[in-house]
């Protein structure tokens, strides 16, 4: 812009002084030379314009190409596009920051009659913003934490996506990665990206269309190294910035603090994590109810995310006998087409309903679902209200047969196979987890019945639960029990079915269960949560506690 209004200012000046001088310029030598002079500066003023637009032009070419390899790839396969975490946080990305800064300079230069604004217009109503640009970022660092994977899965790895110069993810978004954990102080998240970013920086460098700062990189890790226990690594790295800006005070003020710690630790290194891991040994035994209600966070927050990554995992006692597979009679449905059972887990006890709904119903399912979606909510238990939780990321709708008769056959498909009441159950909740949706530990029955939201339907707790898969998952996205050291994969078609409450009324602490994050791919799910009341008969209580 400064460049176009010196061009037309040097024109001004050109008309001006053509105006006070007399006819006939040509016969005076000193009017020529100053004319001269003029035009030497208009020319360098239009080559500074046309290096500026070239400029511009190019920044925009750049962007088309990238957004044409992505685009490339979600004509191939949409969903798998879409699934992918890596190509799902640069779509938001683009979308974020990229696309309203080219728009921007378009619109500046006098273009905003194109249809590519013109679209953009229309559009933008429907683009993410920052929050869900800082959600996406924290769905990669939280598959990162919950699989055990490093940076360079994402960047060049199984989850990473790439072209013939090499990673899609550019240095500067792993610095991001870094700088976003750094602020969340999470060093070793901090020391992980950033580590990948130098890498990036220096065996990727036709790939970096916008390198981050070296030294600030260098000076990251030198202070994520110093908080992990590193402090060789924090002098190394600290060193290599002082390189760069030689009088850095804080830089030079850090090495001498590094260099005490290095003497006072003999350069100690920090212990390895897996030397400090438990066995779960706790597992393998029947835990008495009232030692589950306090059961430690931090340890059910490790088996959760061993469960999720399909580890080798103690279980509680089970029940050999009554692993089995078998047809479910006693009920007309049952007689007219087969109902398969498989219990897979006792203590207690997980069924597989098989094939329990088609892929025509759930098409049309999902279709029904999709304009109705919302952000799922959670229960507070403190305040009795609905809110929104980190600790569940999906969206959901409620379902029932006024939206469509299909809802109620898979219903009576549902009471035939349980054997339980439906009369009083929940309506069907049908829910979608994207990047990395996840729902943590929690439990489906009402610990404090009378202040909750569910209380106020008044047909008791809820004694069962029918969790209904309606996709496969690429990668991630099991149920998981921690209490119980179980693990079910998402199978098309199969639900899986626990009871929430023991015979004699009170939760069974050992249904705490979690839907671990979708690494790869979609996760489409339906509940249904049946009700104490109705089932007096069908599941009748006891006087024992444990039952």
């Amino acid at each position: 812009m400064a460049s176009k209004q010196f061009l037309f200012a040097s024109f001004l000046y050109l008309i001006v002084i053509t105006a006070l001088v007399d006819c006939e310029i040509y016969t005076a030598l000193s009017h020529l030379q100053r004319l001269v002079n003029i035009e030497m500066e208009l020319s360098d003023a239009l080559d500074d314009y046309i290096a500026e637009q070239e400029a511009r032009l190019h920044r925009l070419k750049s962007f088309a190409e990238d957004v044409n390899i992505a685009m490339e790839q979600a004509k191939s396969d949409r969903d798998s596009y879409i699934g992918h975490p890596v190509s799902t946080y640069l779509m938001i990305k683009r979308l974020v920051k990229d696309w309203p800064t080219h728009v921007k300079s378009v619109e500046q230069e006098g273009d905003a009659e194109g249809i590519l604004l013109d679209k953009l217009d229309n559009y933008r109503q429907y683009f993410p913003g920052q929050d869900d640009l800082e959600g996406s970022m924290d769905a990669i660092k939280r598959l990162q934490e919950v699989y055990d994977l490093n940076p360079m899965d994402f960047t060049g790895g199984q989850y990473g996506i790439r072209t013939a110069l090499g990673s899609i993810l550019t240095a500067m978004d792993a610095y991001n990665f870094g700088r976003g954990a750094y602020v969340s102080n999470d060093m070793e998240n901090t020391q992980q990206w950033m580590e990948e970013s130098l890498r990036l920086m220096d065996t990727e460098p036709d790939n970096q269309k916008d390198m981050p700062n070296r030294f600030s990189v260098l000076d990251h890790l030198a202070w994520s190294s110093h908080q992990l226990g590193d402090v060789r690594k924090a002098i190394n790295y600290t060193i290599e910035a002082l390189q760069l800006i030689p009088n850095h005070e804080r830089s030079l003020a850090n090495l001498n603090r590094f260099k005490e710690a290095q003497k006072l630790l003999g350069d100690k290194r920090s212990k390895d994590k897996k030397s400090r891991e438990q066995k779960f040994s706790y597992l393998a035994r029947k835990l008495p109810q009232d030692t589950l209600k306090s059961f430690d966070w931090f340890e059910e927050r490790k088996i959760f995310k061993k469960l999720c990554r399909g580890e080798p995992m103690p279980q509680a006692p089970q029940s050999p006998k009554r692993l089995r597979c078998f047809y479910k009679t006693g009920h007309p449905l049952c007689t007219i087409h087969r109902c398969p059972i498989e219990v897979v887990f006792t203590n207690p006890d997980i069924m597989i309903l098989h094939n329990i709904i088609t892929d025509d119903e759930i098409e049309k399912v999902i279709k029904i679902s999709e304009p109705l979606l919302n952000r799922a909510t959670v229960h507070n238990p403190l305040t009795g209200k609905l809110e929104f939780a980190h600790y569940r990321i999906s969206k959901r709708c409620w379902l029932n047969g006024g939206h469509d008769k299909l809802i109620d056959k898979i219903n009576r498909r549902m009471t035939a196979l349980t054997g339980l009441n439906f009369d009083t159950a929940e309506d069907f909740q049908v829910q979608n987890y994207g990047l990395a949706g996840h729902y943590d530990p929690h439990f489906d029955f009402s610990r404090d019945l009378e202040n909750s939201s569910l209380g106020q339907l008044g047909t008791g707790n809820r004694i069962a639960t029918v969790l209904l898969y309606m996709t496969d998952v690429e990668a991630g996205g099991a149920t998981v029990f921690p209490y119980v050291g179980a693990r079910v994969k998402p199978r098309k078609g199969n639900a899986v079915f626990w009871h929430n409450m023991l015979r004699s009324g009170e939760g069974d602490f050992r249904t705490r269960h979690a839907g671990c994050p979708v690494l790869k791919g979609w996760k489409w799910v339906s509940n249904k949560w049946i009700h104490e009341y109705g089932n007096e008969f069908t599941r009748p209580c006891s006087l024992s506690p444990d039952e």
